[in-house]
């Protein structure tokens, strides 16, 4: 944990393959003699009966502390283990029954699983969790758990669900925060847009208030008219504004303290008749893109010169009627976001919105470009694990596995979900433990064994934006944000560049060595399996969530001159990392909620990759913050790699690694905490990315481009978690195939998209060496699609700084919940679904992303 004095650790070996662990000093199981106080415990053999007892740990990673345990047991009756009394044993068939019992080798003691929840609050049920449950109890994964609730339709009349228990309303403070999101909001006359207010106390808590103590208002008035429904939430319907107002200030208060809080927000009008316009909005902070060219270009790529009339103060263009004859593409060119390209196709509305991404700011770092981070850096309170259920003895002094991830809120288009994008880019660790061993860890990952740490603390980095302050305006520079970009200018500091606000969440806890030593073998070096393994066991993980924090964006620096929180020696990876002093230092988040609630993610079989199924797979349970993204409160691992280490035949995700059954509806258990922190009116939301090397040779190494498939299950803010999700659809679930077939020829400037497996429509991005970025959004079907040049003054974002060498490509195929929604109805300001979607993957169901070419291979 950052702050403490620590060494590096031998569990690395759960990062760097499993055979590491061993080499690096496991337990040396089979020897009779205890530990006394030795730096390696002598785990694995029976307690001693006279001495010390062992009581089943493992290794005690150099404390000089015997383990705990009196004379002659290990805690429990003599002849039993634990303080629970369950019978030692030789064999299973020493123990009470087969069903519910297995003989743990390691430490001979009958160890207790349940097969239903009729098993629970037995005699050998450790502490009996569930007797003073509102709910009673559940069986998931062998572990007996008091059931928690995972919305207020699951409690009793009278009471809500807060963090899995179902209790009375807070009662309001007399001082507090009330946060509006989304802020700020972007809204069409006629369409309804949800608004949802969290009240935080002095000490930034959330507090659960009872459904109708918050009073909506909107000003100026007549700006539209709210109503509300059984979420919580409340919807405004805009009016159609008035040269008084294009921008509205939403007011939600709380109606017994008289707190209150506002989100600002924009309505836009329908054009008049005969007319047509694109509206552009910066797709992080909300705010209108008013300095942007908009050019139509030709099927040869040939900018036409109709005119495109300037933007309005609120981002809006005024196109031409229809577009202009052999038009094939709407094109916007702009310095300091993402050139985005639209294929006409189907596009017909003549009111078009396109959510503009922000480029990423970069700097020189050592003649490197590298492009500025935030986020937040502290280390983790109140973590969970600190007494093993089996024999009460403190974590800290076992050989316990700690592992605990923190990031802030993931933007909600998944098309750029990746691991990385999850953890946070890696450092190099060193671990001189058994030799020296060297794994890339990712940044925003805490990991160690028993009182040792080798990855302390978390570096949790967001993006850009979302700050909520409106555009300076009138000379003001305080209090709101300007244009800058260039971390080099005094006032960049105040641009929407270089603030983020977006919700902070962790997940973590303790798992005792001997549960997941048996799994370890055949993993191989497979981050999933791994990851995969250790979280079958996280019944005892927590989760915490910080629902708004702000941070400022700064360049990175070199490695070399970041100080290793375990080591307090430099980092010795090279290249650039975030500096910690520049990340909100030592924000702490408290695990404090556990993910007592399960459900069960049925995957589809993981895609092939140029013929070659993937063999990993992330899949996460959370929920959504309007406006900012999604917040996850449960994360597995999934492999198609049996126990033994072989894949599966054609890419079945494999049950268990415990018992290697891989099967076409492969099912991965979740352990998920209820939505708390402020999360409470979200929505929850079911995710499983498969991912591995672009070039389809299986896992991705350090540095290698990533291919990535998605699918996303989404549940209205009222419903519970399932018990099971099936992902990828029902009739023929699957995952949405890599678009094969479609390339990019640098030399010719042209797309080719063949029909891809009836996805709704596909994204190409390009990205240069200095983060500029091109999006070309176009029907699946369409074929020899040729940029244009971008004009002057504007770079080209296909080719790098230099001019001569391609830019990194590659091609996103996105699929959508109801076959008729395409790319035209997604850029359609009026958006016949009846919502504002905040980004093109407001509907999506899945989505696959595959790396092209890179560099001169293009």
């Amino acid at each position: 944990m950052r702050g403490r004095t620590v060494a590096a650790a031998s569990v690395a070996g759960l990062w760097l393959g499993a055979g590491c662990f061993h080499a690096a000093g496991a337990p040396d199981a089979g020897s009779a003699s205890a530990d006394s106080g030795m730096a390696a415990a002598d785990a694995g053999a029976p307690p001693d009966a006279g001495s010390a007892a062992d009581a089943g740990t493992f290794l005690d990673a150099g404390s000089p502390e015997p383990d705990a345990g009196t004379p002659g047991s290990d805690g429990g009756p003599a002849g039993a283990c634990g303080p629970s009394g369950q019978p030692s044993c030789s064999t299973a068939a020493d123990c009470p029954n087969a069903t519910n019992f297995t003989c743990d080798p390691a430490t001979n003691c009958c160890v207790f699983q349940c097969t239903a929840a009729a098993d629970c609050g037995g005699p050998f049920d450790p502490g009996d969790p569930c007797a003073a449950s509102t709910l009673g109890c559940t069986c998931t994964q062998g572990v007996c758990r008091s059931k928690p609730c995972t919305a207020d339709s699951d409690c009793p009349a009278g009471l809500l669900c807060k963090g899995g228990i179902c209790a009375k309303p807070d009662a309001a403070p007399a001082a507090g925060t009330v946060v509006v999101e989304p802020n700020p909001a972007l809204m069409h006359v006629g369409v309804l847009q949800r608004f949802s207010a969290t009240l935080l106390d002095a000490n930034g808590r959330a507090v659960l208030l009872a459904p109708g103590s918050v009073v909506w208002s909107v000003s100026p008035a007549g700006a539209g008219s709210f109503n509300h429904d059984a979420t919580g939430e409340s919807a405004l319907t805009p009016a159609n504004p008035s040269a008084a107002f294009g921008d509205v200030t939403v007011t939600a208060t709380v109606s017994s303290t008289g707190l209150s809080g506002a989100a600002i927000g924009t309505i836009y009008a329908a054009p008049a008749a005969g007319a047509a316009q694109l509206t552009l909005i910066d797709a992080q902070a909300g705010l209108p893109v008013t300095d942007a060219t908009v050019a139509y270009s030709d099927g040869s790529g040939n900018l036409l010169s109709a005119a495109v009339g300037a933007a309005s103060p609120l981002g809006v263009y005024a196109l031409p009627p229809s577009p202009p004859a052999g038009a094939a593409m709407l094109n916007v060119f702009e310095a300091s976001h993402a050139d985005v390209s639209l294929a006409l196709g189907t596009v017909t509305s003549q009111d078009l919105l396109l959510l503009l991404p922000q480029d990423p700011v970069t700097t020189s770092v050592g003649g490197t470009p590298a492009p500025v981070a935030g986020g937040l850096t502290g280390d983790f309170t109140q973590e969970p694990g600190i007494l093993d259920p089996t024999d009460g003895e403190p974590a800290a002094a076992k050989g316990d596995i700690h592992f605990a991830v923190a990031g802030t809120a993931l933007p909600a288009d998944f098309a750029d979900f990746s691991p990385a994008a999850l953890f946070g880019p890696d450092h190099l660790v060193t671990i001189n433990v058994g030799g020296s061993h060297t794994a890339d860890i990712p940044l925003g990952v805490e990991m160690g064994f028993g009182t040792t740490y080798f990855a302390c603390g978390y570096d949790a980095l967001g993006p850009a934006g979302g700050c909520g302050l409106p555009p300076c305006a009138n000379g003001a520079t305080s209090g709101c944000l300007n244009a800058e970009t260039d971390p080099t200018q005094a006032d960049w500091a105040s641009s929407a560049f270089a603030c983020g606000l977006r919700p902070a969440w962790g997940i973590g806890g303790s798992i005792p060595f001997s549960q997941i030593a048996g799994q370890l073998g055949g993993l191989g070096s497979s981050q999933s399996a791994l990851l995969g393994a250790l979280l079958q066991h996280a019944s005892g993980f927590a989760s915490a969530v910080d629902f708004q924090v702000p941070y400022t964006l700064a360049p990175q620096v070199p490695a070399s001159s970041v100080t290793d929180a375990c080591t307090g020696q430099p980092e010795t990876g090279g290249g650039v990392l975030p500096d910690p002093g520049k990340l909100n230092a030592e924000a702490t988040l408290s695990l404090d909620t556990p993910v007592g609630a399960a459900t069960q993610a049925v995957l589809p079989p993981l895609p092939a990759v140029k013929s070659a199924p993937q063999q990993e797979a992330l899949v996460l349970a959370g929920a959504f913050v309007r406006g900012e993204g999604f917040v996850p409160l449960g994360l597995a691992g999934a492999t198609t790699l049996s126990q033994n280490g072989t894949p599966s035949a054609n890419g079945e995700v494999c049950d268990t690694a415990v018992t290697g059954s891989c099967s076409a509806d492969g099912n991965v258990w979740l352990s998920v905490a209820p939505r708390h922190g402020g999360l409470e009116g979200g929505a929850f939301a079911v995710v499983a990315v498969a991912y591995g090397s672009a070039t389809g040779t299986g896992p991705a190494a350090p540095g290698q481009p990533v291919a990535t498939s998605g699918l996303v299950a989404r549940f209205d803010p009222s419903q519970p978690l399932p018990a099971a999700v099936q992902l990828g659809g029902t009739s023929a679930p699957a995952f949405v195939q890599y678009a094969g077939g479609t390339s990019w020829t640098a030399a010719t400037r042209t797309i080719f998209a063949k029909t891809w497996q009836g996805e709704a429509w596909l994204r190409f991005a390009f990205q240069n060496d200095v983060g500029k970025r091109w999006l070309v959004y176009t029907e699946n079907s369409a074929t020899g699609l040729v940029l244009p040049v971008p004009p002057s003054p504007f770079s080209d974002p296909t080719l790098d700084a230099g001019g001569t060498t391609s830019a990194e490509v590659s091609v996103a195929a996105i699929a959508a919940a109801n076959p008729g929604i395409g790319l035209g109805d997604l850029v359609d300001f009026g958006r016949p679904a009846g919502t504002v979607a905040t980004d093109l993957s407001a509907y999506a169901t899945g989505w696959s992303n595959l790396p092209l070419c890179t560099g001169s291979g293009c």
